[in-house]
This record gives C-alpha cells, structure tokens and sequence, in this order.
C-alpha cells in the first residue's frame, strides 16, 4: 500500500488524524521510508504534524492555510498525549453556536492530576 493510498482510505472511513506507529503497520515499510513518504505528502501539503508522531489529513479547502482549524483534531491529539483537557469558554461555545462571533484561537487547558 502506497502512503496516499493510506491517506485516501483514512479519508473515505471518515478519520483524518493517525500516528507515525499506524502510519507504518499500514504501509508494512520500514519506518525509515514511512518517514520519507510522509514528509512528501506533508511538502506538498497533503499532510500536516502539529505534534512529533501526530498526523493530521489536510483537505483541500484548508490547504492554503496548511492545517485544519485546531477544534478539528485536538481531542484525537490529547487521546494520542493520553492528557486530559478542557476547552476554554469561548471554544466550547462555539460547538454548541452559543456565541456570535468565532473565536480567533482555540481555547484550551491541560488538566494536572494531583494523585
């Protein structure tokens, strides 16, 4: 399986953020040449990692601004971290349209246990 393939079919079941570990079982390639085929896509601005490790499919409509807006993979990003988290105020209305004006930045804190 070729990494656009990969990438296509991620797509078309509807997920658009992976690991560099799924990325490499998927493609059955040594982690050397998944690296290189990932670091192509992210070139051509098919692929974006906000995080070492962490993937995100970047669509066409997004592609001019090279990633897709922050509210779109950050739970997948802090499952991957396995770190708790809020979204801040502004954010969390956002998703539920209780604000009248889009927030610039994604709001959102990381919860400290203190067990």
């Amino acid at each position: 399986m070729t990494a656009a393939k990969f990438i296509s079919d991620l797509v078309l079941s509807e997920r658009y953020c992976f690991s560099a570990e799924e990325a490499v079982g998927a493609l059955g390639a040594t982690v050397l040449a998944t690296r290189a085929a990932l670091r192509r896509l992210r070139q051509k601005g098919e692929l974006a990692m906000p995080y070492k490790g962490f993937h995100v499919v970047v669509p066409p409509e997004f592609r001019n601004i090279g990633c897709v807006p922050a509210g779109h993979f950050i739970p997948s990003l802090m499952a991957y971290l396995e770190e708790k988290y809020y979204a801040g105020l502004l954010s969390a209305a956002e998703y539920h349209g209780a604000v009248h004006q889009r927030p610039q930045v994604f709001h959102r804190s990381l919860t400290i246990d203190n067990d």
